[in-house]
């Protein structure tokens, strides 16, 4: 949030809030200098906005996806790597 990097819970929140919400994420968004505070602020609009789900659903459909693809290639190590690579990057903690 401080660095204002454009995540797409981040992309999310800005297109899915308004008014009071829409411009509390435009000040805090990319402040350096941002307060505790803030960034709990910028987390409930986030929340209200729906936009943590949406991001762990689009990396969902995206894991499925890619996990389809895989399905293709001929059993082997690499395959099994391949896909226990997916469900580590939808379950990793940050």
């Amino acid at each position: 949030i401080r660095n204002g990097k454009k995540t797409l819970i981040a992309v999310h929140s800005i297109n899915s809030s308004e008014g009071k919400e829409k411009e509390q994420l435009k000040k805090i968004f990319g402040n350096i200098n941002a307060k505790e505070q803030d960034i709990k602020t910028v987390y409930k609009i986030y929340e209200k906005t729906g936009s943590i789900d949406y991001a762990k659903k689009t990396a969902l459909e995206y894991i499925d996806d890619a996990k389809k693809s895989i399905q293709l290639l001929h059993d082997s190590e690499a395959k099994q790597i391949l896909n226990n690579l997916a469900d580590y990057a939808i379950k990793r903690k940050k």
